[in-house]
Parts: structure tokens; sequence; C-alpha cells
């Protein structure tokens, strides 16, 4: 059953890719149908050219039947299984007529009609014009400005020079990839970070009045919580040297402008609260880790170990503070899991906080299920973010309220040892994480092995209020090193290299597509 499960994950991740092989790597030149997924040659000559009329088709994809009752492919915390990857991607058949005369190599300069015109503009020495004649096309350095980073400036320039200019693909996903990025930013900068802000006050004050009037083991539960929300708190809190002052003195650039970097004059009133007294300490002790970012450390609040330099700030959240604020706040909430197991727990009594943590997970999702307003809030963020990132790879609010549901039905939800055994029971049905991160810094003795590993994965499953995305590389990664590969040699375990060959030759002919696939144990479309 797991391997069938593997398949499948394997077979979903790769469906695009193949896609693009079936698209862009099998095209054949043969007079005939080359295939299913092949190009239709048609014996017309128009023109009196010698190249006969081709066409690309291939067949419409859809993977709702493959996606059905899936979790992998619908992931954890999916509202009603609404938001699926069955039922928001789809690929149309193509059946495009290719009008590009085709060309033999070696190519014969003279036999170019503008090469001279596009020489006058752009000079090849001797060695690019024999790659040019050999290969059809030659890289070379920008002619015009070689430390030019901007990619779209070049075509700005071929054009103004009229020379002929070829998008290619990866122009295209470049800036598809930047489009991408920058809507996500804004997204996150202009919408989430105050979403986030209400929805982690409301509940670290939901936390204390839970504190307030409960006892025993829930009592601590929301003893805990308290810290985790000031902790996320205090990470978004804009500090002094973040906010442009109210003169504007020292927050403008050469030419008078404000620094956008910053947050607006005032933000530091706007965005206010009080660390509880009674948590103080431990969200202290964890601020104080996350800024050092040294690495593995005991959480003061969790009581495992945590990779605390993962909350350095990269990518597009470098370019504002209010961005790497939000990075780290969202790095809390997607890395710190309140887990089922207690074996990664390192305290006086790890079983004991392993159900303490149950019952931290259940107040919080309870929360968000008794207030409607604050759950659209965690569903805005969660299914947006989702839909650009990926689906989440730990268990959240919605398993857990399923979860409560079964155990207490419409009773009083009293947490003892009884029920809280017969929630993690009702938990554990659900699919753990696939990926693991880091979670209590989990240690293999060699000889190492697969079942090893799975087992460490599954120590590592919880409760993240925004948990970490299944990202399709990072799963193929973390399956090709480590104790996926087999024993344990005494050497840094890289993904095969093989694979890096395939990966490439697989664009360029069936074949080796075909050994691929078969690799993964797939089916080839090239026949």
């Amino acid at each position: 059953m797991k391997q069938l499960i593997k398949a499948i994950v394997l077979s979903s991740i790769f469906l695009i890719f193949l896609v693009s092989i079936i698209t862009g790597g099998c095209l054949t030149q043969n007079s005939s149908l080359s295939g299913e997924n092949g190009t239709e040659n048609k014996g017309e000559i128009a023109n009196n050219e010698s190249s006969p009329t081709s066409y690309l088709k291939t067949e419409a994809v859809n993977i709702s039947e493959l996606g059905a009752g899936n979790s992998i492919l619908a992931g954890n915390s999916t509202p009603a299984g609404n938001f699926t990857l069955a039922r928001n991607y789809r690929l149309q058949a193509l059946n495009v007529e290719l009008k590009a005369p085709s060309y033999e190599l070696p190519l014969n300069k003279e036999s170019i009609t503008n090469y001279h015109n596009f020489s006058g503009r752009v000079s090849l020495n001797e060695s690019a014009l024999k790659m040019l004649e050999s290969n059809g096309f030659v890289v070379i350095e920008n002619p015009y400005n070689p430390e030019e980073e901007d990619i779209t400036s070049t075509y700005a320039t071929l054009k103004e020079e009229n020379v002929p200019i070829f998008i290619t693909t990866d122009s295209l996903l470049h800036l598809y990839h930047i489009q991408f990025d920058e809507t996500l930013r804004q997204i996150e900068e202009k919408e989430f970070y105050d979403t986030l802000w209400k929805t982690d006050l409301t509940l670290l004050s939901a936390s204390i009045e839970m504190y307030d009037s409960s006892t025993g083991e829930e009592k601590e539960a929301a003893r805990r919580n308290a810290p985790y929300f000031a902790a996320a708190l205090s990470l978004l809190q804009p500090k002094p040297g973040q906010v442009q002052s109210t003169q504007v003195q020292g927050t403008e650039d050469y030419y008078g402008s404000v620094n956008e970097s910053l947050f607006p004059a005032g933000a530091e009133k706007q965005y206010q609260f009080e660390i509880p007294g009674f948590v103080k300490k431990d969200v202290e002790a964890e601020l104080a880790l996350i800024d050092a970012h040294e690495g593995f450390a005991l959480s003061p609040i969790f009581k495992y170990q945590e990779d605390y330099s993962q909350y350095m700030p990269r990518g597009h959240y470098t370019r504002s503070e209010k961005l790497q604020n939000y990075f780290r706040a969202f790095m809390w909430h997607g890395r710190m899991s309140t887990l089922l197991k207690e074996k990664l727990i390192k305290s006086e009594d790890p079983a004991k906080d392993a159900r303490i943590q149950t019952i931290q997970a259940s107040l919080i999702a309870s929360e968000l299920k008794n207030k409607p307003d604050l759950l659209k809030n965690w569903d805005r963020i969660y299914e947006i973010t989702a839909f650009y990132v990926g689906f989440s790879d730990d268990l959240g609010p919605y398993e857990y309220m399923q979860a409560m549901d079964a155990v207490f039905g419409d009773g009083e939800r009293q947490f003892n040892e009884t029920s809280v055994n017969e929630l993690k029971a009702k938990l554990a049905e659900y699919e753990g994480p696939k990926i693991y991160g880091g979670t209590g810094n989990c240690v293999l003795v060699p000889p190492l092995t697969s079942e090893q590993a799975d087992v460490c994965l599954n120590d590592t499953s919880g409760f993240r209020f925004m948990g970490r995305r299944f990202i399709p590389d990072s799963y193929v990664f973390s399956n090709m090193v480590g104790a996926y590969t087999g024993s344990y040699a005494g050497k840094k375990d890289t993904p095969f290299t093989l694979v890096h060959r395939f990966l490439i030759n697989s664009f360029l002919d069936c074949d080796s597509t075909r050994h691929f696939i078969h690799f993964f144990h797939f089916i080839s479309p090239c026949k």
C-alpha cells in the first residue's frame, strides 16, 4: 500500500513535467504520425518548399480521478475537501500547426537571409560563429552591456537595433516567476500581515481567558498557548528602528524620497500588545533564540529541538521590515508543532507533555470553530497561500475539529487522559507529514533504512497552525537522499547523478525520457 501511495505521489508530481516532455522533447521529423502525442507531418508541400507542414498534437490532461479521495493531492487542512489540486488543474488538448520552417545542420551562413544585416549589429568571433553553424544557435555575453542584470532590457535594445527577436521559454518562465513572486509579496505585505496580527491577537486573548478559567492539564495547555501567540505577535510587531520617523528624518534617500522599506510612521502605536507576565520569560527566551538563529536548540515552550537558523528572512522577504517580521512570524506558525507523540520531547515527563500539546491544539481548533470570523481569517490566509505555495503537509485545525466531533460529539468537551488518547487515535488515522523539516532534530543511527526515516517522520506528526507546505521538489529530493537511497556508505548523500542526466536528456529524445520514467516506476507516454 505504501509503495502504491508513493507511486501516486510521484506520478502527480511529474505530471506537468511529463506533459512538457510530450510537447517539447518527443517530436519527430518523420512524414507520418509519430505516436499519439507526436507530430503529424502532412505530405502537402506549400510554396515549393521541401519541408512538409507539421502539427503538434497532445491529449487533454485531467487528474480528477487520481485526486478523488487522495489526501496527497488534496492536502491536509483542506476545508470540506473543496480545495484540491484535482479540481484546480486542467490541461487542454493541443493541435497546433508548426509554421516555422525546418533547416538542416550545419548551417551555411551565406544561405541565411539576414545574416549580414545581423552580423553588422551583433559581432560574433570565430569560435561563436562555428558554434552557430554547427548547432543552429550560440550563447554569447550581452554584446551591448555585459554587466546588465535586467533580462528585459536586452530585448528592448535588440528591438531598437532592429534585430529579430526569438523569445525563449526560459525568459517567459522567468517573467512568470517574477510576476508570481511580486503578487505574493504584495498580498503578504498589504493583506496578510494585518490579518495574521488580528488573528494572533484574538487567540492570545482567548488563551489568557482559558488559562484564568480552566484547571488541570487544560489550564496548562492554555498557559502554553499564550506564549505561542505572544511570540508570534512579538515577531510581527515593528521595532523602533524599523519605523519611519514622524519627521521623516533619516528615512529619506538622496532625492528626498521616503524609505519605503520601513514601517510607516505611527506603526509602533498601531501594532501594540502586552506579553502576559506569567509567560514573559518563555517568550523572551524563544525570541532570543530566533534572533540568534544559530541552529538547533531546545525550545523553551515546546520542549523539543528546533532549528532556529530557519528564521533568517530570504528572497522577497528581505525587501522591507514589514515582510521580514511577517516571514519570522509565519515561519514560527509553520514550524512549531504540538506533537502527538512524546519521542522527540525532552522533558521530565514526555508523555504528559505530548498529551498537553494535543490539548493545546484542540483548544486552538475549538476557538476557531466557535468564532466564524476568526476561522474566516485563517481560511483566507491558508487557501490563498495554498494556491501560491502548496497545501499543508501537516495536520491543522480542520483535522482536529473533525477528530473532536468524532470523540465528543455534541457533548461537553473534557480533556482528560482517556479522551486525549481517543483524540490521538482518531488523529492517527490521518496521513502524517511526508517531508521532514528538522522538528526535534531526529538522529538516525547507521545502517540507515527507509523504515527508520519513516518512523522519524511519523514522530513529527502533530498540529501546526499554518503547516509547512508540501513542495513536490522537496518531497522528491528527500526521497533521493539519505536513508531512502539504501545503506549508508560513510559519504555525504547527494541525489543520483543519473537523475540529473535524465532530466536534461529527457527534453532531447524519448529514449532518455523512457528510461527516466522507468526509473520512477512510471509508464512512459513515449511510444
